[in-house]
């Protein structure tokens, strides 16, 4: 197509390329991919990511724009301490003592890529999980989105919406193959992927 250049990754060869709109966590904006960030410093507290500590949206106006998309959305990140931020009594989500291992593994080698989300009042709306990594770490402090133009109706749904989209999608497994076997041939702990040997074996012989 002309007027675009295209880009070749090496050293991976799809079967087949797509061009994706998800754009990555979040593994408003979408989450960044752990690996466009830098990793957690030997130190109890990771480095300041978010490089001058906040990441401003372009807005135009308050509530919602001419696309029915709301730019009332404060998109500064901040650092909070463990200690204040609440978690919600109604959160239906679980995480079993493996997976907040596996959380906190995955700051450990990637950093805190993405934010906690509260409300004005410190209680979390999404990620409940990330707060007991960061607990687990030994972390005094974590990065924290505040989202103050949520109405409490609204909270309760994004707290809903935010680990049941996720389920909904699906995957390439013609892709996945592909990229789990270039990082075990790279070397990379494929347990901080979130797949164990187990899955990975049945995938790469399917």
């Amino acid at each position: 197509m002309s007027g675009r250049t295209q880009t070749t990754r090496k050293p991976l060869s799809h079967p087949r390329s797509k061009e994706n709109g998800d754009g990555p966590s979040t593994m408003g904006a979408p989450s960044p991919s752990p690996c466009d960030n830098p990793a957690v410093s030997d130190a109890s507290e990771p480095a300041n990511i978010f490089g001058a500590n906040s990441i401003r949206a372009a807005t135009t106006g308050a509530g919602a724009g001419a696309c029915g998309i709301r730019h009332d959305v404060d998109q500064n990140i901040e650092m909070i301490a463990v200690e204040l931020a609440k978690p919600c009594k109604a959160n239906a989500r679980t995480h079993s003592r493996n997976q907040i291992r596996q959380i906190a593994d995955c700051i450990s080698s990637f950093g805190f890529c993405n934010p906690i989300l509260i409300d004005e009042g410190n209680q979390i709306i999404a990620g409940h999980g990330r707060l007991e990594a960061a607990k687990l770490l030994g972390l005094k402090t974590v990065p924290a989105l505040r989202l103050s133009h949520l109405s409490d109706a609204e909270k309760r749904a994004y707290t809903l919406a935010d680990n049941r989209l996720a389920e909904l999608a699906g995957w390439d497994r013609d892709i996945l193959a592909v990229e789990l076997k270039s990082l075990l041939d790279l070397d990379c702990d494929i347990k901080l992927t979130g797949f164990d040997i187990g899955e990975v074996d049945l995938i790469l012989n399917d």
